[in-house]
């Protein structure tokens, strides 16, 4: 393995080797905010990684877990109340929230696209594609002032792929792999103080949808 020098000690033919390197413990990886911010270029192991981004990020705070793979939060607007509006002004990004599943480690994300009115929300494993390629997503987006389990009073819902840790964020958007939702459908979730709730769930695919 190319990480042994950080400690592993698998060994394998050349033709497994990348699909470990990919999953790999001791494999290097960036902050989960680079993938859309140069604020913080931190990279480590793994496990370091998700401790990291909980001491330094706070990602997984303000979020409610409601079953294994199953989480939900709001955004809300900043004391001042200026957040509604300044949101629609500019391109946004946010902290991504962390999800834990399956002794996996995933990331929430969502950010507007200001150029095109758009919002993005997607799940990103960090891990490989093939280990992607194994969980199925769901997003669901509702009014701010949703309570914490009416996930079916959801405004929109996307069933969709989980995308892999090496994907960067054009990749992303082209991906299929997002709900993606405009503003006006966005401004009719605000409610007060809360702009919109969104849940996460994260669940293995069956065996026929994983093609095995």
């Amino acid at each position: 393995c190319v990480y042994s020098l950080k400690g592993c000690k698998q060994r394998f033919t050349e033709e497994n080797r990348e699909e470990h390197e990919s999953e790999c413990e001791y494999r290097l990886v960036l902050c989960p905010c680079a993938l859309f911010a140069r604020s913080c270029q931190y990279n480590d192991v793994i496990s370091n990684i998700r401790d990291h981004g909980r001491t330094q990020h706070k990602f997984n705070q303000c979020i409610t877990r409601l079953d294994l793979g199953f989480i939900t939060c709001k955004m809300v607007q900043k004391k001042d109340g200026t957040c509604g509006h300044a949101i629609y002004n500019d391109s946004a990004r946010f902290p991504p929230v962390e999800l834990q599943y399956d002794e996996r480690l995933f990331y929430c994300y969502y950010q507007r696209r200001n150029s095109q009115g758009l919002w993005y929300f997607f799940i990103r494993l960090y891990g490989g594609k093939k280990a992607a390629s194994g969980y199925t997503c769901e997003i669901h987006l509702g009014n701010g002032k949703a309570d914490k389990n009416s996930v079916l009073t959801a405004d929109r819902v996307a069933r969709v792929d989980c995308v892999h840790y090496a994907m960067n964020k054009a990749e992303i958007e082209e991906s299929g792999c997002c709900l993606v939702v405009d503003d006006a459908a966005v401004k009719k979730m605000n409610s007060g103080d809360e702009i919109f709730r969104v849940w996460w769930k994260v669940s293995r695919k069956k065996k026929a949808e994983n093609g095995n």
